[in-house]
């Protein structure tokens, strides 16, 4: 404890300033529970609240699945990538 207090009493620690890029994101997670008729919902949730990325859980997606439910009509200037896990656990 000693030590720590030394450190922080020394005047040369400074917080790690975050790139200003990343400062603003917005970077929100869902859990669906099945995307396959949401497309429009979440579409509309990207559009509304101008998000920067949407994470998507509990998609029930299989790796073997197409993602054409949300992939051929993602918002403008938006991409859709599907990333399925390698397990089932």
């Amino acid at each position: 404890m000693f030590l720590i207090i030394c450190i922080l009493l020394a005047g040369d620690i400074h917080m790690n300033p975050r790139p200003s890029i990343l400062q603003n994101i917005r970077l929100p997670t869902s859990n669906v529970m099945s995307v396959h008729n949401k497309s429009a919902s979440i579409k509309e949730l990207v559009l509304s609240k101008k998000l920067d990325i949407l994470a998507l859980t509990e998609t029930w997606l299989s790796p073997h699945y197409t993602t054409s439910c949300i992939s051929d009509n993602p918002p403008p200037d938006y991409s859709f990538n599907h990333q399925p896990r390698q397990s089932g656990c």
